[in-house]
């Protein structure tokens, strides 16, 4: 994660709550506090010119809004970037935008070539209009693989996510797969492997 000179994948998920659909990215946060402590436990980053080179890279795309960043994703990227000033005080509508523009530097710096994000991120028929929002910002970025999952049967023609399917076709390539229920010899033999018994076994247990 620290070296910046080599290619590497880093995996994380996020899952939207349907009591919590109420919080903007809460889901997408989740999994970037995720990359946060990686970057923080990583041991590369006890090689000090291996942290100077993290900390002037986010420093610089995150500008004067380092601490936007930080009140979302968690003090442990203050460990990274050292403290921050408060933000300046603007309007709702232009903190919106400074936030959005703050959050994709960000993004660019941890998600490169050399360093490849994949998120996983569940039950997105809960996501709020935001993330959804920031999703299709976040596909633009060839750096960043994305697998989302949602219930077919919770979402309506009108759903956010459909939206957010069709902008993001335009521009990157987008695969669908519909999950069908397992048949009985898969569900068997997922059966036996977790209870680590033979499939005949346990053959009522998946019947019923």
């Amino acid at each position: 994660t620290g070296a910046l000179d080599k290619e590497e994948f880093s995996f994380f998920s996020g899952k939207y709550d349907q009591l919590k659909n109420a919080l903007p990215y809460s889901a997408i946060m989740s999994a970037f506090r995720q990359a946060v402590m990686q970057l923080v436990i990583s041991p590369s980053l006890a090689n000090h010119r291996i942290m100077k080179k993290w900390r002037t890279q986010l420093k610089t795309a995150l500008g004067q809004n380092g601490q936007l960043i930080i009140d979302v994703l968690g003090q442990e990227l203050e460990l990274v970037i050292g403290k921050q000033k408060p933000p300046v005080a603007v309007s709702a509508d232009e903190a919106l935008l400074r936030f959005l523009e703050t959050f994709m530097a960000f993004v660019r710096t941890l998600a490169t070539p050399y360093h490849k994000l994949t998120f996983f991120i569940d039950d997105l028929q809960w996501a709020d209009r935001a993330s959804f929002m920031l999703m299709t910002q976040l596909l633009m970025n060839p750096n960043i693989y994305f697998i989302g999952a949602y219930r077919t049967n919770e979402v309506s023609e009108g759903h956010p996510l459909f939206t957010t399917f069709a902008e993001v076709k335009k521009r990157t390539k987008v695969h669908e797969i519909n999950l069908m229920p397992p048949a009985e010899t898969q569900l068997n033999v997922l059966c036996s492997d977790t209870l680590k018994c033979e499939p005949t076994y346990c053959a009522p247990l998946t019947r019923l």
